[in-house]
């Protein structure tokens, strides 16, 4: 790419980085097409792509070389582009291998996991209830009590209470009619 297309680039720098990037982008649309590929016949697609551009690239500096040695450079870097291609496969097979083992368990794992939070869900909403029924039956419990120990002996408690106001009445009486008749009193 650098001798051949960003050539006619003046600037050194800019041809370098222009390669570069472009280089880049064609090996990391390279690697997602082969690692990224589920079917089998997909991923053969990044596979024979990868290779046929290691090919051409081959065939593109082979007419760019002016002699033997710039030849063998151009097939030894196209034979290593071809490699890294198939190596990336293999590494990709293996991934899809772990990948195809690891799934039954992530659903399993996902299942799990749904289960156990629709359950702690279930078990905050009752125990959100049974909160509510406790706080219904004390107060409940509270109002018997209360009607109770209000009704407990209702006829000794009149009795007590006209007794109470009686004895009452009868010592002020009492007390009027000592004064009257010079009686002391006990405070006195």
């Amino acid at each position: 790419m650098h001798d051949s297309i960003f050539l006619t680039i003046g600037d050194d720098l800019l041809n370098w980085f222009g390669s570069c990037l472009s280089a880049a982008f064609i090996g990391v649309m390279l690697t997602l097409a082969i690692l990224s590929g589920r079917r089998t016949k997909w991923t053969w697609i990044g596979v024979v792509a990868g290779v046929i551009l290691g090919v051409g690239l081959g065939v593109v500096r082979l007419s760019a070389a002016n002699g033997p040695g710039e030849a063998m450079v151009g097939v030894g870097l196209t034979v290593m582009e071809i490699a890294a291609v198939l190596l990336l496969e293999w590494l990709a097979s293996g991934l899809r291998t772990s990948e195809a083992e690891w799934l039954p368990q992530h659903s399993a794992e996902t299942e799990a996991i749904a289960a156990r939070d629709a359950s702690q869900s279930d078990l905050k909403r009752w125990q959100s209830r049974v909160r509510e029924l406790s706080e219904s039956i004390s107060n409940r419990i509270a109002l018997v009590a209360d009607r109770h120990n209000r009704n407990i002996h209702l006829p000794e408690l009149e009795d007590v209470a006209i007794k109470a106001v009686l004895d009452g009445y009868n010592a002020g009486t009492t007390e009027n009619i000592g004064r009257l008749r010079g009686v002391p009193t006990r405070a006195q």
